[in-house]
Order: structure tokens, then sequence, then C-alpha cells
């Protein structure tokens, strides 16, 4: 899964790595985010002719009919995408690049957890493949929240977690953000497992267990466990 990651790049980096030519959304000209969690408003790159970047916040709630809670959504398994209700349509109509430095997964040792880091050696700056979804806020509002897409996990992140986030391969940023592709089958060779080859990983401090911790000293390696 993907439940937290950073995000410390300035903002006009982002705009040439995503060939961003607008914002929609006032943003920091450079904003420092070592831990960010699920239900805060985010960096999101959309295709609305041309690239656009806007924010959007992390995490959608689905309102099941047949549960008695609806469901808070983060990730969206991509083994599920063309059978939930919940993704058929934004899979097809709705994908999204969420930009990233790195992420982190924890390790369950006993009845401890400890956070690793995850980023990658060849590209300091990278996507998250992801889907998003436009609802009515509480204040009745049009609002829009994004999910990150999993996939299995690749070598380097097995021994820490089964599953990982989908990062884009660079080269096919443009066919997944091309609403023109509409296909199934050309859609879904995108969603593989990143190279562990070009991975790396860490320990980091279980600080960031907490997202109200949020500063460099969070993505300094310490010893493993």
């Amino acid at each position: 899964m993907c439940g937290r990651y950073g995000f410390t790049s300035e903002i006009a980096d982002v705009k040439t790595r995503f060939d961003i030519e607008r914002w929609l959304d006032k943003i920091y000209d450079k904003e420092e985010l070592y831990n960010i969690g699920p239900g805060t408003r985010n960096p999101v790159v959309v295709r609305r002719s041309p690239n656009s970047g806007l924010l959007m916040k992390w995490g959608w709630t689905w309102d099941v009919p047949w549960m008695e809670k609806p469901l808070f959504i983060i990730n969206a398994r991509k083994d599920k995408l063309t059978t939930s209700k919940a993704y058929k349509k934004p899979f097809l109509f709705q994908r999204c690049i969420i930009p990233a430095n790195f992420f982190y997964e924890w390790k369950a040792i006993g009845k401890e957890k400890y956070p690793y880091l995850f980023k990658c050696k060849d590209q300091k700056l990278f996507g998250f493949a992801g889907l998003y979804f436009t609802e009515k806020d509480a204040e009745g509002k049009e609002a829009e929240y994004y999910v990150i897409i999993t996939t299995d996990a690749n070598e380097i992140m097995q021994p820490i977690h089964h599953r990982m986030p989908v990062i884009l391969d660079k080269e096919d940023e443009d066919t997944w953000l091309n609403p023109d592709n509409v296909e199934q089958e050309q859609l879904l060779p995108l969603l593989k497992q990143y190279s562990s080859d070009k991975m790396e990983c860490y320990p980091v401090s279980q600080a960031v267990n907490s997202t109200r911790n949020d500063n460099g000293d969070l993505i300094k390696p310490i010893d493993s466990k």
C-alpha cells in the first residue's frame, strides 16, 4: 500500500518535469512536505488541455449502499480497477499523476512497526499513478479527491511489505494522462512494478509515524532493525 509520502521539490521543477503549463490553484512557490498523510491537499497533475497542476485531497469516501459506514479509500489496487464499481469509470476517464520525491512503508517486527524510506535512484522527482473523483463537499461545493494505485511489491519492497505504489516510467506518463486512451489493454501494462534496480531504501526514525512531525530529520537514515 502507500499511506505516507514526501514532496519537497520546488514548483518550478515540478512544472518542468511534468510539462505543466498552468496551475489551477494558488500554491506556495516552494513547499517541503516530508510526511504527507491522507486527508491533506496536495499537488496533482491532470490533462486538461494542456497538462495542469492543482490541489486535491488525498482520500475518497465511497458511500457503499450495502455497508453501514462509508469506506475511506486512499489506495486503489491495480487488480480491482476493471472490476470494482468504484474504479471502473475513473480508470478510463479520470486518471492523474501525483508528484513525489519519496515514500514510506513500515516493516512489522513483533508488535512494533519500523518505517523505511523508498526513493528512485534514476529520478529525484517521480509520479505515482492515480485516479481522481469529483464530489460535493460538506458545504455542497464541488471538490476533487485522489487515490494512489498500488501493485504487487518488487524485490526491494518485498522484505518490507507485499504491495507498493505504482511509480510510472517517465516515458509512460503522457500515455497515462491522455484522455483519448480509454482501452484497458493500453492502460494496464503501464501499471507495472518499478524496477528494483532503480530504487533504494533505508530505515528512518519512528518519528515519521505521526504526521504532526514534518521536517528534514525524518528522511535521515538510522540503524536498521
